[in-house]
């Protein structure tokens, strides 16, 4: 697969209400992805740190980028029988919007450059990631060195009642079960 103009395919397409591919609210979208992508293709978005782990003062932010984890991981469903793979990066970077945030105290840019993303989007438009669909991959990195990683929500192993459904003592009792032993991320334990 090339990396010239000629390989490359852009579009836009707005979402108006809930629609699968196959509906007729969606009919457009899918003759437009099905005329520039006969062949497949790869749909890579743009998620953040404010979206996937929290940052305080981002609300509105955070959750329009949480968004586009959910909106990732169902693209990738409903595109993968036309050979579209989705995908979506998280940049972790030292930029203008990210340099006055309490986690990026005593960072600089050649520590997170925004340039330790590229490779990543270049793997995944790439047929080296043929087999992969649907994955949140970050990276950070500068001249110390680089890290790539998978986002992937988590599930408690959970409470279960037989024979009825739980009281709320039933949770309180059990609520070591309930909850996910793991700790939250943040940016400290991402970097």
């Amino acid at each position: 697969m090339g990396f010239g103009a000629e390989s490359s395919r852009q579009g836009n397409i707005s979402l108006r209400k809930s629609g699968r591919p196959d509906d007729e609210s969606s009919r457009r979208g899918r003759g437009h992805y099905q005329h520039n992508f006969r062949e497949g293709g790869v749909i890579i978005n743009t998620t953040s740190m404010s979206g996937l782990i929290g940052n305080f003062g981002q609300i509105n932010y955070g959750l329009a980028k949480a968004g586009v984890y959910a909106f990732t991981k169902i693209a990738a469903m409903e595109l993968a029988r036309y050979g579209i793979r989705v995908h979506a990066v998280c940049p972790n970077a030292y930029t203008r919007m990210t340099s006055d945030l309490p986690g990026f105290k005593n960072v600089t840019e050649d520590m997170l450059s925004p340039d330790a993303m590229a490779p990543v989007v270049v793997f995944l438009a790439s047929d080296l990631a043929k087999d992969l669909n649907g994955r949140v991959i970050g990276s950070h990195g500068g001249v110390a060195g680089g890290k790539v990683y998978e986002f992937k929500m988590t599930v408690a192993d959970g409470y279960l009642k037989e024979g009825g459904l739980p009281t709320a003592n039933d949770i309180a009792d059990n609520i070591e079960k309930v909850l996910n032993p793991a700790e939250d991320l943040n940016m400290a334990s991402v970097l």
